[in-house]
């Protein structure tokens, strides 16, 4: 027996001081009487009174010390361990890769890999524990050593194909780590056979279960694009193309700079195998697509991808206005911002920026890009006008974009200014009606109203000072369609917001579909596909941005069909048994026995010894 809190049992010092309120009870009263004769015989009862009746006369005692006693025992958690045999571990591996939505056993893959794997968990002993990973672009374990069938079976039917190459490998090593076969314990992976193991790594004993049928699939494995190490303006493309089908396949490589076809390759890739191309002389553009070509192919969602140079591209800001010290210094410790300041009296628009700082100061006509105003003046041409100033907290709204990682209560600061905003603006901060910070679209610019002193002292110094203007520049940022970093789900729209500057927006869908928005107000993108949307903005036909937006299933959804055993047996080892150790606590029979003796003392006190 184990104690899981031993300093509970100074509670059994309340029995010290129970026995001496005994001791200290009052004394029995002294009486004069004429005769003894009268008493002799209870005096000889009680000399002749058994441990009985002694028992009798001090039972509210014992009782109250057994009160003390069970309740001190009970808050030290007295624990009984003990060992529980099990029977082996038994790792299942459902494969989510985007090529398990191939539809040629009848129905997806995955259906049939999800079947088979509860089909083979059903006729497992009841006594194995089971664990169950999903193989997407990241491993995901779902269940670990549970014999709960019902949770195990509802695990594998949530399964959902991601749109990435399955990790298959780092998976096999958790499930392996799971349920070592040197403890007899089984991996199980149901897959359509679509990856490939690296060598030197030990898999022989897991069990692979293939679902696939005898659809030809190639897939454009890996893209990338950097610069050429002899010539600065040059562009290689790496492409790597797999083929997942039983039949050699003649396929065609195209690639796209900025929606221009760049270069084209024709090759012939083996079964089961796969081939990387190296093309040179691409020339520099803001995005590339590369797409693999061939007839009858049962998967279009793996035969197109995406690249961008990993050339940071630099945000130019300028703030302009008497005091812009603090501001700049704040602006230059984000990063892949180039911030400068400016007079108002040096304003000029031939050295254009991505976003305008005006802080209490206005240009007669706003240049076209990003403008964030700091405690402007009154702009008649945006609806923006100051209202009366009023010493109150400000009420911050909801999930705002730009108090992400803010406390608004912080931002209080003494000289605050109020504003009618335009009903184009979302306000963030709201004073009785007055905003304070507000932000969205005005004439096709993205633009931030601020009427907090971030000149202030007490805010320049703040934490979250920095931070703030962190986010307005992530917001503001002309290039980002988004304005957030926010995940995209199936079936929530995506705001986009293009550049003031582009004439025209386009969207790729991961199968292949493109979608085309106007520009003179913000779009709703429908999310309805799994995988990678490629947002491209035009300026007089030239890609002016390009943007990826990679799209997961939503949180929590993560027979048919033949299998083939690989390797290793079909079951776990038999007789492999384990001894998970168990703990009983007994702090509940200690409380429930404290509470009768609890009981039987009122009980006694009231019924019997009350009665004399």
């Amino acid at each position: 027996m184990t104690w899981a809190a031993p300093l509970a049992f100074g509670w059994l010092a309340l029995m010290a001081l129970i026995g001496l309120f005994y001791l200290l009870r009052p004394k029995r009263q002294r009486l004069a009487v004429a005769s003894l004769l009268l008493w002799q015989r209870t005096l000889q009862r009680e000399r002749d009174e058994s441990w009985l009746d002694w028992l009798k006369r001090h039972l509210l005692l014992i009782l109250q010390l057994l009160v003390v006693a069970a309740l001190a025992l009970a808050l030290a958690r007295p624990e009984c361990t003990s060992t529980r045999a099990v029977g082996p571990p038994v790792a299942v591996v459902v494969d989510a890769s985007m090529s398990m939505q191939i539809d040629d056993v009848g129905r997806p893959r995955i259906e049939a890999a999800k079947d088979q794997a509860i089909g083979f968990v059903r006729e497992l002993p009841a006594d194995v524990r089971v664990s169950v990973l999903s193989a997407g672009g990241a491993p995901r374990p779902l269940v670990t050593q549970s014999a709960n069938r019902f949770e195990i079976e509802a695990a594998i039917d949530g399964i959902r194909p991601t749109a990435a190459e399955g990790a298959i490998p780092a998976t096999l090593d958790i499930a392996l780590s799971l349920a070592p076969p040197a403890a007899g314990g089984m991996v199980a992976l149901f897959s359509d056979g679509a990856f490939e193991l690296p060598p030197g790594r030990a898999y022989a004993d897991v069990t692979a279960f293939i679902v696939a049928g005898d659809a030809a699939n190639v897939a454009l494995e890996q893209f990338a694009v950097r610069r050429e190490f002899a010539e600065a303006r040059g562009v290689q493309g790496l492409v790597v193309v797999r083929n997942d089908g039983t039949r050699a396949a003649d396929v065609a490589v195209r690639i796209e700079a900025a929606g221009i076809g760049v270069a084209e390759r024709q090759l012939t890739i083996a079964p089961r195998a796969r081939e990387t191309l190296l093309i040179d002389d691409l020339g520099a553009a803001p995005g590339y697509s590369a797409t693999v070509v061939r007839d009858g192919d049962g998967l279009a969602l793996d035969n197109t991808a995406f690249a961008e140079l990993s050339d940071p591209r630099n945000l130019r800001v300028l703030v302009v206005g008497e005091e812009t010290e603090p501001i700049v210094r704040a602006l230059q410790a984000t990063a892949r911002v180039t911030a400068a300041a400016g007079t108002p009296a040096e304003f000029d628009t031939e050295r254009p920026h991505d976003i305008y700082v005006f802080q209490g100061w206005l240009p007669e006509i706003l240049p076209n890009t990003s403008v964030v105003l700091v405690g402007p003046p009154d702009i008649e041409a945006l609806g923006v006008q100051e209202l009366p100033a009023l010493e109150s907290a400000p009420r911050a709204a909801r999930d705002s974009a730009l108090l992400r990682h803010v406390d608004p209560l912080d931002m209080a600061l003494s000289q605050t200014r109020r504003y009618r905003a335009p009903p184009e603006l979302a306000v963030d901060l709201d004073v009785d009606g007055g905003a304070v910070l507000a932000h969205g679209v005005v004439q096709r610019k993205r633009l931030v109203l601020i009427g907090l002193d971030l000149l202030a002292p007490s805010a320049t110094i703040a934490p979250w000072y920095p931070v703030f203007w962190s986010n307005v520049l992530q917001w503001s940022d002309p290039f980002n369609p988004r304005g957030d970093d926010l995940p995209l789900t199936p079936d929530r729209p995506a705001q986009l917001i293009a550049h003031p500057q582009a004439d025209e927006l386009a969207v790729v869908h991961p199968s292949g579909a493109r979608s085309d928005f106007p520009v003179t107000a913000p779009a709703m993108l429908d999310v309805r596909e799994i995988g990678t949307y490629v947002v491209r903005q035009y300026r007089e036909g030239e890609v002016l941005a390009q943007t990826r937006l990679v799209v997961e299933p939503p949180e929590g959804e993560v027979g048919a069909g033949f299998a083939q055993t690989m390797t290793g047996a079909a079951s776990p080892a038999a007789g492999a048994t384990a001894g998970v150790p168990e703990s009983f606590e007994l702090w509940p029979i200690l409380a429930a026995l404290a509470l009768f003796f609890l009981i039987a003392e009122w009980w006694w006190f009231h019924r019997v010894r009350g009665l004399r």
